[in-house]
């Protein structure tokens, strides 16, 4: 039992900044800080096998990793297919000579409470800090942004994939969230993939 004479209101603690507090979040088993932002495309010629996260030690980072591997699939026969595992590879993004630039948030709020739909705003070669969210809407409790569990497929059925990226995806005042991108293969030889601006937005299809 408690005694209601005995309760009473306490007003939030609102926390400096700059503490550091969210770095130690973000830190975790792993390690990393920050979540680089790239999208990789494999060679003409092969599809999507694997995905990995590659850990970097200098920057504090996790960088994606596509697995590609060789497959011939016959023009008059689509369906056709055959994929030669031995010559498979692992890719990372290609250097860039331009720094990344850093995604920043202004007060981030928790995406889990955001209204509306998020929306693509990062752009390639560039990343993002963990960091908490906001103290005075959220007391600075969720580390963000979060990561987004929904499932992403191409829209007309399944395909292969040529492609894979990590992007962000939110609105004003949330920290939004962290989720993949997908770029499906064609069996078509006559379609080809065209590398998407580094200033671009890369969008889930």
């Amino acid at each position: 039992m408690i005694d209601e004479a005995s309760t009473q209101w306490v007003d939030k603690r609102v926390g400096k900044k700059d503490d550091g507090s969210s770095r130690k979040l973000a830190l975790g088993p792993f390690g990393f800080q920050r979540i680089n932002f790239d999208l990789i495309i494999g060679q003409v010629g092969t599809v999507v096998t694997g995905i990995r996260f590659k850990h970097n030690d200098t920057e504090k980072s996790l960088n994606l990793e596509i697995q590609t591997t060789p497959i011939t699939w016959p023009e008059d026969d689509p369906t056709a297919i055959s994929l030669k595992p031995s010559d498979a590879t692992w890719n990372s993004a290609h250097p860039n000579s331009t720094p990344r630039e850093p995604l920043r948030f202004n007060d981030p709020g928790d995406p889990m409470t955001q209204k509306g739909p998020s929306m693509p705003d990062s752009v390639l070669n560039s990343y993002v800090e963990m960091t908490s969210s906001s103290y005075e809407t959220d007391l600075g409790q969720t580390v963000v942004p979060l990561f987004d569990t929904q499932p992403v497929f191409y829209y007309e059925g399944r395909r292969w994939l040529r492609g894979v990226g990590i992007m962000h995806k939110g609105k004003p005042d949330s920290g939004g969230f962290i989720t993949p991108s997908i770029v499906p293969a064609s069996p078509y030889k006559s379609i080809h993939y065209h590398p998407i601006p580094t200033n671009s937005t890369v969008i889930v299809v």
